[in-house]
């Protein structure tokens, strides 16, 4: 028996809801007053009771804003970056203002960490050895170790500061705002267009993602390949832990093969080693630090220290008496306080004890 043929569709978004193929899809879309996901700049033309109108540039569609998304009513003739959410059955253009200010928040977190500006930000509460910081109105994590601290300063010291950060880390997707007030490493980024060398700084996209790394793309038609263990000093498990699909990154040209076109590429390499400063001058023997328990073996527990930063507590350091089995002392998640016996710069450990 034939399939019954759907009613003709003529609303732009009945018709999305029909369309078989992408290349009518697409088509819609173009068709469409102002596709969804636009970001621009609306001017207010009306206010009632429940919503915000308004005039999008170049004589574009009206666009509906729920009046409770507002906290006073706006101006007429104000003018308010907007985001286009959805068209309705009725071609009504619905409007988001905390969508269109979060992506701007972000817009001006991933430029500044391109070009390494500084952001500041109050010192709010203390977290896993580092600090949280209200960064523009963001709760953000600065690790112990890119505090900068002097010897002999405590990150309880910092609380209630307003101080200078910069941009380390941020994934958008899990909401993880990394800070750094350490300087990064001074490099010019190559102009695109240049030829590839090694030892440039290069602006690249990430391409995709693999469990051995990510690719990048550096130039025209070239592709870098970054290792995961290019691209932290501290462990990652996967790439995805750090980067994504689409991320802007500055990264060094580790290697290049002209002839066969292979690059390899370092994210590392612009920032500070933090075993060769950092983490020696915030961690010393004989320091009493909090950390977290993240693994149980039978020769000790790992703990966390700070973000990718664990010391071992050898099973000899759990207890005066001797300890047949770390579990009965210690549990996965439990915080300590532990002693610091050792930092061990060229091996990169930390020795730790309970005693």
């Amino acid at each position: 028996m034939a399939e019954p043929t759907p009613p003709p569709a003529d609303e732009p978004v009945e018709r999305l809801l029909t369309t078989p193929d992408l290349a009518g899809v697409a088509e819609i879309l173009a068709a469409l007053p102002v596709p969804p996901g636009t970001r621009a700049t609306g001017t207010v033309t009306a206010v009632d009771a429940d919503a915000v109108t308004y005039a999008l540039p170049d004589d574009g569609p009206a666009v509906r804003v729920p009046r409770d998304q507002l906290a006073a009513a706006p101006m007429i003739g104000s003018e308010q970056p907007l985001y286009v959410e959805r068209i309705d059955d009725e071609g009504v253009v619905h409007g988001h203002l905390g969508k269109a200010a979060r992506l701007a928040l972000w817009d001006r977190l991933v430029e500044a960490q391109r070009e390494g500006a500084e952001l500041e930000g109050e010192v709010i509460s203390l977290h896993n050895g580092g600090v949280n910081v209200d960064l523009l109105g963001l709760k953000a994590h600065c690790p112990r170790r890119q505090l900068d601290l002097s010897p002999g300063q405590q990150p309880a010291a910092l609380l209630g500061e307003r101080l200078a950060f910069r941009v380390f880390q941020f994934d958008a997707r899990k909401g993880n705002l990394v800070l750094t007030r350490r300087a990064t490493r001074a490099a010019e980024v190559e102009p695109e267009g240049e030829p590839l060398a090694e030892g440039q700084v290069r602006a690249g996209v990430v391409k995709t993602l693999t469990h051995f790394g990510a690719f990048v793309t550096v130039a025209p038609g070239v592709d870098g390949l970054l290792p995961v263990s290019e691209m932290s000093w501290g462990r990652l498990g996967h790439p995805r832990e750090l980067v994504a699909v689409g991320d802007h990154l500055q990264v060094m040209v580790l290697s290049f093969d002209p002839d066969k076109q292979k690059v390899r590429l370092g994210l590392k390499q612009l920032t500070e080693d933090p075993w060769v400063d950092a983490i020696p001058g915030a961690y010393q023997p004989g320091m009493v630090v909090k950390g977290k328990v993240t693994k149980i073996t039978n020769f000790g527990v790992f703990v966390e220290l700070e973000d990718d930063l664990e010391g071992l507590l050898h099973i000899s350091e759990l207890a005066d008496h001797k300890i047949e089995n770390p579990q009965d002392v210690v549990a996965i998640d439990e915080e300590l306080e532990v002693k610091i016996l050792r930092v061990d710069i060229d091996d990169r450990k930390i020795g730790l004890s309970l005693k």
